[in-house]
C-alpha cells in the first residue's frame, strides 16, 4: 500500500539533500547544503534547510511534496520567499518502486534541474530588489571598514 501524505515531506527533503550532495560535487556554484533538524529554530522558522552557494550567499530553503497548503504556509511564514516542490508520482501500487516506496515523479537529476531553477530565481529576483539601491551609470565597489 502507499504511503500517505504525512510521510512525503520527509522523503521530498531527503531527496533534496540527496541531490544537494551531488550538486556540490558536480557544481562549483554550489559548495554546501546544510539540513534543519527537525524541531530546532530554523524548522520553526519554517526552514527545511541552507543552501551555500557562491559569493557567499545562503539561501533559506523550504521543501514540500504539493502544492496544497503553500499560501497558508507563507501568511505563517512571510521571510522565506521561495518554496521548492518535489513532486512525487501517482500514489497507487504501479507508483511503487521494488521496494515499495513512492518512485519520485522525475529522477535524481530532475530534482537537481529543479534545485538550479529555484537557486537562479531566488537570486535574480533578489538581484532586482537591490538594484533600485544602486546609483545609476556602473556599479561602485564597496569597501570594507
Amino acid at each position: 500500500m502507499a504511503k500517505d501524505s504525512k510521510n512525503l515531506g520527509p522523503e521530498a527533503e531527503d531527496a533534496v539533500g540527496e541531490a544537494m550532495v551531488e550538486l556540490c560535487k558536480e557544481d562549483p556554484r554550489f559548495l554546501g547544503y546544510a539540513k534543519a533538524e527537525t524541531s530546532d529554530r530554523l524548522d520553526r522558522d519554517g526552514i527545511d534547510g541552507l543552501i551555500f552557494i557562491r559569493g557567499g550567499f545562503v539561501l533559506p530553503l523550504q521543501v514540500r511534496s504539493t502544492r496544497r497548503k503553500i499560501h497558508k504556509f507563507k501568511t505563517i511564514h512571510p521571510l522565506v520567499r521561495f518554496v521548492l516542490v518535489i513532486r512525487k508520482a501517482v500514489r497507487n501500487e504501479d507508483a511503487l518502486d521494488k521496494n515499495n516506496q513512492i518512485r519520485y515523479r522525475g529522477t535524481l537529476d530532475y530534482i537537481k534541474r529543479q534545485i538550479k531553477e529555484f537557486v537562479y530565481r531566488a537570486t535574480r529576483d533578489a538581484a532586482k530588489d537591490f538594484l533600485p539601491c544602486l546609483p545609476a551609470g556602473r556599479p561602485v565597489p564597496v569597501k570594507n571598514p
